[in-house]
């Protein structure tokens, strides 16, 4: 095998292969990367038995052959090299790879060694990428960490009645993102957090990404690049009977992002940020006037945390608590004006861009804490 490779094309592959390849694995065989010639490009494949990736880079190929590789090694010496191109040769068991006048010589494993993982049948359909990536992005964020809660550690993704739709939830916030225009993307399935990453990372600079999801797996394309992998084994919750157990809510502020985000920041001034319940913040809106946002128990040393005032004044009258650190994490991927509405009974708070996205409509809705009546005062 012997071939010459632009090593800015190279590297960037490489780089790929790093998010998937794992360092260390109780399969040490899982550390290397495999390298295969194919026509006018080498193919670079990797997994962690989880998830694999096959990266297509072009190539002058002299011999066509196939070989296994230490990933972190070859990384090391192609990320050290500046020049443009890089020169492949294998004489046996040994690689050596050039760079100019750098050179280093790697011992090559049995190819027969490398472990083979299959797609899961399906057919993958093309979606926008940026709408994909920012659907992703979004429900993954309000995915849990908790390892008991090990099927909620990603994004479900499935076909609504309309197009395409994803939620995520840690069981005290729900992300949900419609893609009403998508087509089915398979029969549905748990996304785990490193597949959401890899998928998203796969969306940056491309208009368009291929994408399956079905029972048995997953499957992503775009251009020279291809990772499939396992879905999470488990139940998702029945995220659209809770919403509709919540309803649409009473709708009580249009308000300027920015201006909540500010608000939430000087409300949790003072507040106690070990406590759960002492994260909370209190919603006071009386129709007519400024919504007031406070913060929940103070720390010691605190007469009373931070008081908010904003600008916005409220459409409706509406008065409950929720998780500052929940609320706070939808923000980022809003802008210009959203839509703040109650839930029935004070069980807690849905938010939404006012202006809607005929492409991506995204939603969160955060349960509630309880708080008594005078914990609902304003102070």
């Amino acid at each position: 095998m012997i071939f010459t490779v632009e090593a800015k094309d190279f590297r960037a592959a490489l780089q790929i292969a790093g998010r998937v390849i794992p360092s260390k694995s109780p399969w040490p065989i899982l550390t290397n990367l495999k390298i295969v010639t194919n026509d006018d490009r080498v193919t670079l494949t990797g997994s962690n038995g989880d998830m694999t990736f096959e990266a297509d880079v072009p190539a002058e190929i002299e011999t066509e052959g196939a070989a296994i590789l230490s990933h972190d090694v070859l990384t090391k010496f192609c990320t050290a090299s500046k020049k443009g191109a890089l020169k492949v040769a294998q004489d046996g068991n040994v690689i050596k790879v050039s760079a100019g006048r750098s050179r280093i010589a790697l011992s090559a494993g049995p190819i027969d060694d490398f472990p083979i993982y299959r797609p899961a049948d399906g057919e993958a359909v093309d979606l926008d990428a940026d709408t994909l990536a920012r659907a992703l992005r979004f429900c993954v964020a309000a995915a849990s960490t908790e390892e008991a809660k090990y099927y909620l550690q990603g994004a479900y993704i499935t076909s609504g009645n309309a197009g395409v739709d994803v939620f995520g939830t840690d069981g005290y916030g729900l992300h949900i993102a419609a893609m009403p225009d998508a087509p089915s993307v398979g029969a549905g399935a748990i996304l785990p957090r490193d597949a959401v990453e890899f998928v998203t990372s796969a969306c940056e600079d491309r208009d368009t990404v291929s994408l399956m999801v079905g029972e048995k797996g997953w499957l992503c394309a775009a251009g020279g690049l291809r990772a499939w992998g396992k879905v999470v084994d488990g139940s998702f919750p029945d995220v659209r009977r809770v919403i509709e157990g919540f309803g649409n809510g009473d709708v009580f502020a249009v308000a300027p992002v920015d201006d909540l985000d500010g608000a939430i920041r000087i409300a949790t001034v003072g507040a106690d940020e070990v406590r759960k319940r002492g994260r909370g913040l209190v919603f006071i809106a009386e129709e007519g006037d400024p919504i007031i946002i406070r913060g929940g128990k103070a720390v010691s040393g605190v007469t009373a945390p931070g008081r908010a005032e904003m600008e916005t004044a409220a459409k409706a009258s509406a008065r409950f608590c929720v998780s500052s650190d929940l609320l706070a994490r939808v923000l980022p991927s809003f802008k210009g004006d959203i839509e703040i509405a109650s839930l029935k009974g004070g069980d807690g708070v849905r938010v939404r861009p006012a202006q809607e996205d005929a492409h991506l409509a995204l939603s969160a809705t955060i349960m509630g804490i309880r708080a008594t009546e005078a914990e609902l005062q304003d102070v």
